[in-house]
């Protein structure tokens, strides 16, 4: 029995168990590892294979719903809807930019239907009832995909992509779903894996196998895995495959990727045999090893054992007799020897303890019974006065004449942090808030001095937790003989009361969207201090074009670009004493800055609020770079009432931006009377257009190659009454921000029209008049119609008209503004880039824009006559000009050399002053008499 269970056996037996379960976990976690890594390459193989798919797809069906976008924007901006011929004309263009594309094709309320590339179609073909046309019928605001059918014109599976355009109309383009096949065919997931593409119904729309296309997934023999569980898991797998699936965005299809189970389990045959040979090796090897160390380790425990047995007898002045060499066990040894000793010892002398003891219980009984009775009716007393304090929910307070504080309620003080037992009235005041605290301690001794009736209070104090809140404090005194003896009271937490006061206040003289105080906190709280003679800067900031944000961005947009920038402002005046910034009004923000009236001083705040508003704006995706303008005004000297010192600071603002082109500006008096002039100046410019005080004088273009006239450039002049001869750069700029310049390019156009509609009849030939067109004006939603009607008034071909415009930010970004540009190239009127080589001029809107021709910029062109490096860069730009059909115009031509300088770069048009500077229409019939005869002797 001693063999069978004893330590020596155990000890064998749980070092073998232990090297064995070592061996066994070792392997398993081997083998699981191994696995997981075989099974992740498989599964990152799959992910990589189904993302190139993904990319792929989403590639074909983006440009498919892109397309139609920008043939819903085409046919809603005024085209003859009607007009079959315009139909087909724009079916063919647009189908060119579909590439995965088999027909483009629109149909309509009235059953009409018309596809590119022309085939068959049955007479009884009904678009209506086709389930393309039904789907953007009932929703109209998305494009819509279909279930794959057979097409009837090619016998295909397709799926079609529509949307509605207007009054009932459909646009739609088919996709085959061989081509989507032929994506999927070549792509394979290890060496037996593949891919499958299925509409979010089940439906297949590509697979390896080309008998399975349209048929559902649940109705194939593919798997046993149905279709929602491949949805519903992350994977999914039968007896032969695991299957990830991942959906295409902002589509109802999915592309599943099938890996195969017996390949990954192949891979692991080898792992397998290989860890279950090193757990038997192991197993053997441990069972030695266990016996081997097992008996060394024991046997010195096995005579203690044996000498222990004899102490069980009662016999307590045995020694152990065993030896080893190991330190532990004859540390045991000893010890255990040494504690039978002391054992043998304590013994006697626990006898004799225990005859003391015996004879003192019956006395201690005594005691503790007394003591019991006593503690039981102290507890009772305590609990009877903490349950009539607590019932109260206030703090209950209790003082002497010294300020030493009797009583407090434990429950209510225990959030604050003084020690009950020993707190004194000075260490309560120093947890009052530092403004409150001269208050209260004036008041109380009022209070105790008899010089007021009552003592009721309102302060905040500091809680263990850091934080203040709003009490209410109470008090009745006691007198004896007509001295102040003691004070007791209560305070309540009246936070929440506070807090909605608060809150109210707040309402009223918060911003809602910065948390900004607003303009009605700033104008009632700061009308005094400006009028006691208080010394300062007022500055007044705008964000530039906030409007064109708004319109190109969303309000949304617009919201976010406001909080950030008013805690940009707030960041840099937290640095300054007593200065505030506030929200005045839409993008005007106010910021004042007390007791700062030095130039450089105001001058180092302000260039540090520039650097802030100038880093750019990162919401979501996109990252925006503004700037702001800044006007200030110094108090008392530039006013003292409020009214005057904002406007100053208007003044000085609008001075900055329009004028100087400046992020800031002080004010004078002298802007002032600027502005005063500014605005006289307005009044005639609108006066201008009831006298007809704009005129038009005209430039030539001409042709190299031919050495003619190829027609003028209109420029607008303003002969005033009042101010004289004003050439374009002096009103321009104010039209375009008073909204002038819609009423008066329109002014310009059609007289450029009526003059070159003349000069065409008179001289019988066709020239073209160019005019320039504001961004401002493209973006009237009229504009079209107005251009058209003018045009056609003067019965003028539509080419011999070319709009000149100039980029910004506003053209690249306003998607109605170049749908309304492609309308008008389609109506054969000429669409001019105007200024290129400067600003924003790109590349990409030279394939982007509808342009006929482009102008070099006259600033570049001089630039070319000294710099062989922009020389080379314009004539790159002609010669890309030429490869996608654009012509060029070279402005500034001043001399003979800079014309044979446009030669040489092979420019088509020129235009400048070696011709002729821009003329009155009446000196236009004499300058093409004088041109002829110029460009006859350069033929010569």
């Amino acid at each position: 029995m001693f063999e069978k269970n004893g330590i020596q056996n155990k000890i064998r037996k749980l070092i073998t168990r232990i090297i064995i379960s070592f061996a066994l976990i070792s392997g398993v976690l081997f083998y699981i590892f191994t696995y997981t890594q075989i099974s992740e390459k498989y599964s990152h193989e799959a992910a990589g294979v189904i993302n190139l798919t993904n990319l792929i797809l989403e590639t074909t069906f983006k440009d498919s719903e892109n397309a139609l976008s920008s043939y819903d924007s085409f046919l809603n901006s005024q085209i003859n809807i009607k007009d079959e011929s315009l139909i087909n004309k724009s079916l063919e263009i647009f189908i060119k930019n579909i590439s995965s594309a088999n027909t483009l094709f629109i149909g309509n309320s009235n059953g009409d239907f018309f596809l590119f590339p022309k085939r068959y179609v049955a007479k009884d073909y009904d678009p209506r009832i086709r389930p393309w046309y039904v789907n953007s019928i009932e929703e109209p605001e998305k494009i819509n995909w279909t279930e794959p059918y057979v097409d009837h014109g090619t016998g295909e599976f397709t799926i079609t992509a529509s949307k509605r355009v207007n009054d009932n109309m459909v646009i739609g383009v088919d996709i085959l779903l061989s081509e989507i096949t032929n994506i999927v065919k070549s792509e394979k997931i290890g060496n037996n894996g593949f891919i499958t593409i299925v509409s979010g119904s089940g439906n297949i729309l590509a697979s390896k196998d080309a008998d399975l296309l349209a048929k559902n997934w649940d109705e194939t023999n593919i798997s046993s895995v149905s279709f929602s569980q491949i949805l519903e898991n992350k994977e999914s797998h039968d007896s032969n495959y695991l299957y990830i699936s991942q959906k295409i965005d902002g589509m109802d299809i999915v592309i599943i990727g099938a890996i195969s189970q017996k390949e990954i389990l192949e891979s692991m045959l080898f792992m397998f045999f290989l860890i279950t040979f090193i757990t038997i090796m192991v197993v053997v090897f441990a069972e030695r090893i266990a016996v081997k160390y097992s008996d060394k380790i024991v046997n010195p425990i096995l005579s203690i054992v044996g000498t222990m047995e004899k102490v069980e007898d009662g016999n307590f002045d045995l020694q152990c007799e065993a030896e080893s060499n190991d330190f532990e066990v004859a540390v045991l040894v000893n010890g255990f020897n040494s504690m039978m000793s002391s054992i043998n010892e304590k013994n006697i002398e626990m006898q004799a303890l225990y005859e003391e003891l015996y004879a003192s219980e019956e006395t201690l009984q005594e005691q503790y019974d007394l003591l019991y009775e006593n503690k039981i009716f102290i507890e009772e007393s305590e609990q009877r006065y903490k349950s009539i304090f607590e019932a109260s929910e206030e703090g209950l307070w209790d003082i002497d004449k010294d300020g030493s504080i009797n009583y407090l309620t434990p429950s209510w003080y225990d959030n604050f942090d003084i020690d009950i037992s020993k707190s004194t009235l000075k260490s309560w005041f120093n947890l009052i808030h530092p403004e409150e605290r001269q208050l209260v301690e004036n008041k109380l001794k009022l209070y105790k001095d008899g010089k007021i009736d009552n003592y009721r209070i309102e302060y905040r104090i500091l809680t263990k937790s850091g934080t203040y809140i709003w009490i209410e404090a109470v008090g009745i005194s006691k007198y004896k003989n007509g001295v102040f003896v003691s004070m007791s009271g209560s305070h309540q937490n009246i936070t929440s009361r506070k807090q909605y006061e608060l809150k109210i206040q707040n309402m009223a003289y918060r911003d809602t969207l910065t948390k900004l105080h607003n303009r009605a906190y700033f104008e009632e709280n700061y009308k005094d201090y400006f009028e006691s003679g208080m010394n300062g800067a007022l500055l007044l900031l705008d964000i530039d074009n906030f409007k064109y944000i708004n319109d190109i961005h969303g309000h949304s947009f617009g919201d976010e670009i406001l909080r950030q920038f008013s805690e940009r402002l707030s960041d840099v005046v937290k640095n300054y004493d007593k200065s505030i910034v506030a929200r005045y009004s839409g993008n005007e923000f106010i910021i004042l800055l007390d007791g700062i009236d030095e130039k450089d001083q105001i001058k180092q705040c302000v260039t540090t609020i520039c650097k802030a508003v100038e880093t750019p704006f990162i919401i979501n995706t996109s990252i925006l770079k503004i700037t702001a303008s800044i006007g200030i005004t110094i108090f008392p000297k530039d006013g003292c009432e409020i009214e005057q010192l904002i406007q100053n600071a208007d003044i000085a603002m609008y001075h900055a931006r329009r004028v100087l082109k400046k992020s800031y500006y002080f004010f004078d008096n002298n802007i002032k009377q600027n502005a005063i002039n500014e605005m006289n100046f307005e009044n005639y410019l609108r006066t201008a257009i009831d006298l007809d005080e704009f005129e038009v004088y005209y430039q030539p273009i001409m042709s190299i190659k031919n050495r003619n006239i190829k027609g003028f450039e209109a420029l607008i002049r303003w002969n005033s009454k009042a101010l004289g001869f004003i050439m374009p750069d002096q009103f321009i700029p104010l039209t375009e921000k008073t909204g002038l310049i819609n009423e008066i390019g329109l002014i310009v156009l059609e007289k450029a029209c009526q003059f070159i509609s003349n000069l065409n009849k008179q001289l019988s030939c066709n020239m073209t008049m160019s005019v320039n067109i504001s961004v401002i004006q493209l973006m009237e939603d009229n504009f079209v119609n107005r251009v058209l009607s003018i045009i056609d008034r003067y019965e003028l071909a539509h080419e011999s008209i070319l709009l000149e415009i100039t980029e910004s930010i506003t053209l690249e970004s306003n998607e109605n503004v170049i749908a309304k540009l492609f309308y008008l190239r389609n109506q054969k009127i000429g669409i001019s880039l105007d200024d290129f080589g400067t600003g924003y001029s790109s590349f990409k809107n030279l394939i982007r824009l509808p342009i006929n021709n482009i102008k070099i910029d006259k600033a570049i062109m001089k630039d070319s006559m000294s710099n062989e490096h922009v020389y080379n860069l314009l004539e790159s730009v002609v010669d890309f000009a030429h490869k996608i059909n654009i012509s060029v115009i070279a402005e500034g031509i001043e001399d003979l050399v800079y014309l044979e300088r446009s030669e040489n770069m092979k420019v088509d048009y020129v235009q400048g002053y070696y011709f002729s500077k821009p003329k009155h229409e009446d000196e236009i019939i004499e300058l093409i008499e004088d041109l002829n005869k110029l460009c006859l002797q350069d033929k010569q």
